[in-house]
């Protein structure tokens, strides 16, 4: 009996080998296949910004290096050419690829957009779901040391309609520097009797408030030869809108909210939002915030802080790439707490990535693949890249870091709805103008808000 009963033994074990190396040969065949699909194709990503081509790519760093390496091997596995192509500036990027969409151009496999950009394109039917069954495209980690491309879930969740995502966002969440923060001079708050690291440390420990901010802007707006003309102003008026939207939301308010059933709602005349553009205002009344000159560039508030005519900088991440040359040292913080907040809070928007509705399924699946593969990371270290651009490491330890942590970032979400993002430019520029109470140009704006956000909700 026991005889028999090692032969039947033997003979499962046989079958179960058997059916082992079935299953992995079945297995390996279907990698196969699945790479197989980008034999021959040809897949171009286009943005605004920069070229990325493994024929003409310089390396910068060993990170860099790997990349490259990276990503000519999975073109070399796999039989596809890809890269990214700036097809054009800023101004004219949204109303060419429209022209390609609805000419129904191929030559681009998908777009960087910006997030309303985006809800535009959608709006018109121009974007193709994207499967989250071939690739992960929401809520996934990146990790190098698995070589994975991550995926953010908010912004995913936000582009999810009918059960369907419409745009993502590429590895982390929040990594476009498009966050509002606050940029400081050291050499003028010392001057003024500041010590530099009290930002930091005010930050570290709670205390960085606006009452603190209007302390310290005051104090460092100075008239240095008492000739009764402001010499040094403690921050520079808005440009674009950056500066008073990053007081609204270091309130706890927000332009846009959204009630329960999704539909968008006006919220600029809430208390917190009115209390954020009296501050703001005040601050410009008071002298601590210098006026836009009459002939004023693009970015002058920025190059005026780097030229040490303004203790601080508030304005989108990016800019700090642009700080190289700037001779005094500087630091970077959040923005200050108003009263109505009870944390640290800073705004942000994302670049999206959109594939265009002239694909097919199929078509989509194999983007979506090529995608995955080339936007691997190399590092799993999020930080590393800022160690470059910032003068302090408590920029990069405590602030960037501060700007990944959910608790401190609300995204801009007026900039989902179509047309809102120009009327608030526009209400920016009014305000430059506008000498009567701050709150009738909020009501002389709002029925254009509702008009949009009436068209959003329909």
């Amino acid at each position: 009996m026991l005889r028999k009963t090692s032969q039947i033994g033997i003979i499962l074990c046989a079958l179960i080998l058997v059916v082992s190396l079935a299953f992995i040969g079945c297995t390996k065949k279907e990698d196969a296949a699945a790479s197989g699909t980008l034999k021959g194709k040809s897949i171009i990503i286009a943005n605004w910004w920069t070229n990325w081509n493994v024929d003409t790519y310089e390396p910068a760093n060993e990170e860099e290096s790997r990349q490259l390496d990276w990503r000519k091997k999975i073109q070399s596995d796999n039989g596809f050419t890809m890269y990214e192509e700036e097809i054009s500036g800023w101004d004219d990027y949204l109303q060419l690829i429209t022209n390609y969409i609805l000419s129904g151009n191929k030559k681009y496999s998908a777009y960087y957009v910006g997030a309303d950009w985006a809800m535009s394109l959608f709006r018109q039917g121009l974007l193709a779901p994207l499967p989250s069954d071939v690739v992960k495209v929401s809520g996934q980690e990146p990790s190098a040391a698995r070589q994975q491309t991550g995926y953010g879930a908010a912004m995913a969740n936000m582009f999810t309609f009918g059960g369907n995502q419409y745009a993502m966002v590429i590895n982390r969440e929040n990594e476009s520097w498009q966050t509002v923060l606050v940029l400081f001079n050291k050499r003028l708050l010392r001057e003024a009797g500041i010590d530099p690291e009290t930002p930091y440390n005010m930050q570290r420990d709670g205390t960085w408030t606006w009452d603190a901010f209007l302390d310290m802007v005051r104090r460092t707006t100075r008239d240095n030869n008492n000739d009764g003309i402001t010499d040094v102003y403690g921050l520079a008026s808005d440009d674009d809108g950056d500066v008073f939207s990053a007081f609204v939301y270091s309130n706890g308010a927000n332009l846009i909210t959204f009630d329960n059933s999704g539909r968008a709602v006006n919220s600029s005349n809430t208390p917190a939002y009115l209390e954020a553009l009296q501050f703001f205002n005040d601050l410009y009344t008071n002298g601590y915030m210098m006026p836009k000159p009459t002939d004023a560039q693009w970015a002058w508030n920025f190059y005026n802080f780097v030229d040490g005519g303004t203790a601080f900088f508030i304005g989108q991440e990016w800019f700090k790439g642009m700080a190289g040359d700037m001779q005094d040292d500087y630091g970077s913080v959040l923005m200050p707490k108003g009263p109505r907040a009870s944390n640290y809070r800073v705004s942000f928007t994302d670049n999206v990535m959109v594939v265009p509705s002239i694909f097919s399924a199929a078509e989509v699946e194999d983007i979506l693949k090529a995608i995955d593969l080339w936007n691997v990371p190399m590092s799993d270290d999020y930080l590393a890249g800022h160690y470059g651009v910032y003068r302090d490491r408590r920029a990069v330890e405590e602030t960037v870091a501060m700007t990944r942590d959910s608790r401190y970032i609300t995204y801009r979400n007026y900039m989902l709805i179509p047309g809102v993002n120009d009327i608030y430019k526009e209400f920016i520029a009014a305000w430059h103008e506008h000498t009567g109470n701050p709150a009738q140009l909020i009501e002389r704006f709002a029925p254009r808000y509702n008009a949009a956000i009436d068209s959003f909700n329909r």
